[in-house]
């Protein structure tokens, strides 16, 4: 009996020492790196090996969850459709909040895009124009539907699946372009007008602004040498009509920027982990930009040498597309290099703008430093492991 009673006295400071060290070790260790303690059954520790890393457990559990159920994905969509309705109504029954509102449209498909997926998210568009419909009339529920909605929507699916920046850009730029111009047309054949009747019509309510100034005398000031006002206005107008689809394709790219630059602020905001755009100093055009300013030359060439009109209307629209974009692309680069020269955010602005806005030769020149570093990756953004947007 005395030998079992100083066997229980030995083991019992022994195991109040293991104890405290256990107690030590969760104080001072994430439980993702605690060790598992003894007593566990050996085929409960291999059953856990063969999870997810706690780590990673963890970060998941952080991060908002994208519905997976059906009956789930179908309530946000519904939700989200009511949200369009409302901001749309918003918008058209308060004139002087349109502009604005008009940027927070597109949010609720972004969020029906990445939560429900494209099925989904068509379903509860779909359903979002024709309550619209009921209320404001099929012809501006289908303008707000191409408008916004097909944007917004492309934009949550993108988000969705992960795609680079560029790449989402690139891609809700076009489904907005194309959206609006089905939008566009559909509404002429809904209300009865012929398509080509309606072009001109637009065209005609665009270039209607030069009669109103040809009416301002500070026009006098602008006017070539050897050129009257109405022969100038005519030339205007018909400048204006022949860039008419690069200044729409220019005015959705800046439509797609804006959407993308609040909804990537609002989700991140709410805790979604979404691809936001390369910052200004890595910005760079893909190849392909470089070969349709390249055609826009060669057509504007073929149509000085045939005498085609055509072909000059053609390099037109190529050449003010492509322009701007590779004049962003040298301010880019110019921006990269004085940011490694630890340039002041004051002095860098200033440059540019004095680039840009007083010296024509260097608008010029930050277009050729855009269209070379395309070609000739100069940042050696590729090379040090930045992907190509």
């Amino acid at each position: 009996m005395t030998d079992l009673q100083d066997e229980e006295k030995t083991e019992q400071p022994e195991q109040v020492e293991q104890d405290r060290k256990c107690q030590n070790l969760e104080d001072t260790q994430p439980f993702w790196e605690i060790e598992p303690r003894l007593g566990v059954p050996t085929d409960l520790r291999e059953e856990e090996a063969r999870w997810n890393e706690p780590r990673e457990i963890y970060e998941q559990m952080t991060q908002p969850v994208l519905l997976q159920g059906k009956t789930r994905a179908l309530a946000v969509g519904a939700m989200c459709a009511c949200l369009v309705v409302v901001l749309a109504l918003m918008g058209y029954y308060m004139p002087f909040l349109s502009f604005a509102i008009s940027f927070f449209v597109p949010l609720p498909m972004v969020i029906a895009g990445l939560q429900c997926g494209a099925a989904t998210g068509a379903v509860s568009l779909a359903a979002a124009g024709v309550l619209l419909s009921m209320f404001v009339g099929p012809l501006s529920a289908i303008t707000v539907v191409a408008r916004y909605g097909l944007l917004g929507l492309a934009l949550g699916v993108c988000f969705r699946r992960k795609i680079s920046g560029g790449k989402t850009f690139a891609v809700v730029t076009v489904v907005a372009t194309v959206g609006i111009a089905l939008g566009t047309l559909f509404s002429f054949w809904v209300a009865g007008v012929p398509i080509l009747q309606g072009l001109r019509n637009m065209v005609t309510a665009v270039t209607s602004v030069f009669d109103v100034l040809a009416e301002q005398e500070q026009m006098l000031a602008l006017l070539p040498p050897g050129m009257s006002m109405a022969e100038y206005i005519a030339f205007l107008k018909q400048t204006a009509a022949a860039i008419l689809p690069a200044t729409f394709v220019i005015y959705c790219m800046l439509t797609v920027w804006v959407t993308y630059a609040i909804s990537s602020f609002l989700l991140g905001r709410m805790g979604y982990a979404v691809v936001r755009l390369p910052l200004f100093s890595r910005w760079q055009m893909p190849l392909p930009i470089l070969w349709l300013a390249m055609l826009g030359l060669a057509f504007g060439i073929a149509g000085n040498y045939l005498g085609m009109e055509t072909f000059s209307n053609i390099s037109f629209n190529l050449l003010y597309m492509t322009i701007p974009l590779f004049l962003l692309c040298g301010m880019s680069v110019l921006y990269y290099y004085l940011q490694r020269r630890d340039i002041p955010q004051v002095m860098k602005t200033m440059t540019l703008l004095f680039l840009i806005i007083f010296a024509a030769f260097g608008f010029i020149l930050l277009t050729m430093v855009g269209m070379f570093d395309t070609l000739f990756d100069w940042r050696r953004l590729h090379s040090s492991g930045f992907p190509k947007q």
